[in-house]
């Protein structure tokens, strides 16, 4: 008889016990030390971005200045697939199962991270036309797994600057649970994301839909509320927004007992203005002009893409 591998050899009893509790306490260290590790670098590059920051200033440059260089030398995409390439370090790590049809799977978790990224943070990522999307729906046609996300779940979000006025409407649907958040800071940025404000829609009030349309043409009921710094004059339903710092995200959480039974809530984010009289004004509108594309931009979006794909599997191993 062939000699198994170590993992496959079959103890049992005492010996059987420790070598599993071994196991399992090696694993729980490598989890933890690489919880860390991703830590120390997150911390690492954030005070490398306020260092060259301060850099950028003494030279008299901003970082539109660089971004505009590294896109249009090559840099910007270089750096995108290099660490997309350190990103497989992940499903090679201590412990990490080594068969070729899991290493697979960590491969395609892997492409559906990226594509997941470049689909919030380059082609959605506008809060001055913003757009409510999923970063994690197993249930779409092409799948997208970020980690610990519930299959009973549907997680949508759109960008917001929390210095404007945000309205968001649409159907209430029928879904069991539907609650909306709003959080300050951006995606691998110092201070990461914090709650500012949430609420559930069973709070909010009742509110009348746009003219010349129905309440019963909105599934499940119309639905209407604001997302601003202060609250504009005569609205009822409003979450607030943070000034300082002023990137933020708004957070739509729908939870389905019934996936079959039940409808999804189906809302639109709307940039707007008020008037002096507590009227608004529409600025721009979801998905009817597509956002400026700047070099700061996609090198942004990239990197924060990058971000991701390199974060993900450590922080969910």
């Amino acid at each position: 008889t062939g000699v198994l591998p170590y993992h496959e050899t079959p103890l049992g009893g005492t010996a059987g016990k420790a070598r599993r509790l071994a196991v399992l306490v090696l694993r729980t260290n490598v989890r933890e030390a690489m919880g860390a590790a991703a830590k120390m670098i997150a911390c690492l590059l954030n005070s490398y971005r306020r260092y060259r920051q301060w850099v950028l200033r003494l030279q008299g440059l901003t970082e539109g200045d660089v971004s505009y260089r590294n896109v249009a030398s090559g840099n910007a995409w270089e750096e995108f697939c290099e660490q997309l390439k350190g990103a497989g370090s992940a499903i090679l790590a201590p412990g990490a199962p080594r068969d070729a049809l899991t290493q697979a799977e960590a491969y395609r978790y892997l492409s559906r991270l990226v594509r997941g990224g470049l689909e919030n943070f380059v082609e959605a990522h506008d809060p001055l036309n913003p757009r409510l999307v999923t970063i994690a729906n197993g249930l779409r046609e092409a799948p997208v797994k970020l980690g610990s996300d519930s299959p009973d779940n549907l997680y949508e979000n759109a960008p917001i600057d929390g210095t404007r006025t945000y309205r968001v409407s649409g159907s209430r649907g029928t879904v069991a649970y539907l609650g909306i958040g709003v959080q300050a800071g951006s995606y691998g940025a110092p201070g990461g994301l914090r709650t500012v404000a949430y609420m559930e829609a069973s709070e909010f009030e009742t509110t009348l839909p746009p003219a010349g349309r129905k309440a019963f043409e909105y599934v499940g009921g119309y639905i209407e509320f604001y997302v601003s710094p202060t609250r504009p004059a005569g609205v009822t339903n409003w979450l607030m927004s943070c000034v300082d710092p002023s990137d933020g995200l708004l957070l739509v959480r729908q939870t389905f007992l019934d996936r079959e039974a039940e409808t999804a809530a189906h809302l639109k984010i709307d940039l707007v203005a008020f008037a002096a009289n507590g009227s608004s004004a529409l600025i721009t509108s979801e998905s009817k002009v597509p956002p400026d594309l700047t070099p700061e931009r996609i090198e942004a979006g990239l990197r924060k893409t990058a971000l991701l794909v390199a974060g993900a599997p450590f922080m969910f191993n």
